[in-house]
């Protein structure tokens, strides 16, 4: 049979598969399913092998599209290269875009705890692909890497380790899934050493923050209100949820799913701490949100930066706040295995033996602690 353009459109389906070749061109086929589906395929053989590549349907691609692309594909066998092989590869093609949405879905969504997914997220958002969008993941070159991370290093000396860490699991991602033949990451040595912070911030440090927090209002300046008061970790204030609150009691009970080291933790709130929730629009789950309560707040730079021009406090970050609350505190004589307890340190003042019997969990003496802390920085603040 002779395919025309005619004689493709009016082909009637058979009741088993018929393969119909092209005369005009040899090793061009039409394929005709029972089913009426029809399709353009070439058959050829490399290196001995027969193979078989799909090169689309009828009526997309019509006679003499069909006739273009076999050409071009039967022109690559010729020249000794694998049409097939190169098709399979290039659906693997990521751009660093798509690469980026499939590491969150396929990985961080089924590895990681929300508060990491959404740090994972805010570093691909404002380093990664504002450096990269429009480049294929394969393009991307371990000087581009290190191009990023010097560029971060001086603009945001703090997030530059953080970054590197994600590129580095993403492209491992990417390598694992056949997507790049070799992580660029490989042998990039860390642009700056991790230094354990030791600020404290004093009395009127904090003052000033709770003032300008006070400024801010809900959701931000809530929140960091809230840091100061319970010595809490940034994620488990801001994702707080109305379910884990019990006001009534004054209690407020963390997930270990929720929490750095995976054990549940219970807050004694201070009636200081209870009467800022009190205040707080009751919406959806989340208590600290800018849709409703449907997501929590993002903690954002932008946010930071406001507080900090308002404040008038130099050289402070957010996790300062749990520190000095800690400092606090004990200048104030609660004694460690107390404070530890606060803080939902597993390991602290208590240690070996003693800690794996020592199961009393302080309750009065931490809700003793955290109220004289509340009492402390409202004398600061009144």
């Amino acid at each position: 049979m002779r395919l025309t353009s005619l004689t493709v459109e009016n082909l009637k389906p058979a009741t088993v598969r018929r393969e119909i070749p092209d005369d005009m061109l040899t090793g061009h086929y039409l394929i005709v399913q029972p089913s009426g589906v029809k399709s353009w395929a070439i058959r050829y053989r490399h290196h001995g092998i027969s193979k078989k590549l799909t090169l689309g349907g009828f009526p997309l691609y019509d006679l003499k599209t069909a006739r273009e692309r076999a050409r071009d594909a039967l022109r690559m066998v010729a020249e000794g290269g694998d049409p097939a092989n190169e098709k399979a590869e290039a659906k693997k093609v990521r751009s660093v875009e798509e690469l980026c949405r499939e590491f969150i879905d396929n990985h961080c969504k089924h590895k990681n705890r929300p508060s990491t997914i959404k740090l994972v997220e805010l570093a691909l958002q404002n380093y990664v692909l504002p450096a990269w969008r429009g480049r294929t993941a394969t393009d991307i070159t371990r000087d581009d890497i290190k191009s990023l991370l010097r560029k971060i290093a001086t603009e945001k000396p703090a997030q530059v380790n953080r970054v590197h860490a994600i590129i580095r699991k993403l492209f491992n991602y990417a390598f694992d899934e056949g997507l790049v033949k070799e992580s660029p990451c490989q042998r990039i040595a860390q642009i700056s050493k991790n230094e354990d912070r030791d600020r404290v911030l004093s009395d009127s440090e904090l003052r000033a923050i709770w003032l300008a927090a006070d400024k801010m209002g809900y959701p931000f300046g809530t929140v960091i209100k809230l840091l100061i008061l319970t010595g809490q970790r940034r994620c488990e204030v801001s994702e707080m949820q109305w379910k884990e609150l019990d006001l009534e009691r004054s209690i407020w009970t963390l997930p270990a799913s929720r929490c750095k080291n995976n054990h549940s933790h219970e807050i004694q709130l201070s009636p200081q701490a209870v009467s800022i929730l009190r205040a707080v629009p009751r919406m959806g789950d989340y208590v600290f949100s800018y849709d409703g309560g449907r997501s929590p707040i993002t903690m954002s730079s932008q946010l930071k930066d406001r507080i900090d021009v308002l404040a008038k406090v130099g050289d402070w970050r957010l996790h300062d706040l749990r520190r000095s609350a800690a400092s606090g505190m004990a200048k104030l004589g609660i004694q460690p295995h107390v404070l530890d307890r606060v803080l939902n340190h597993v390991t602290g003042a208590v240690r070996g033996v003693a800690a794996v019997y020592n199961r009393f969990d302080y309750g009065d003496e931490r809700r003793k602690a955290l109220a004289t802390w509340a009492t402390h920085i409202y004398s600061l603040v009144s």
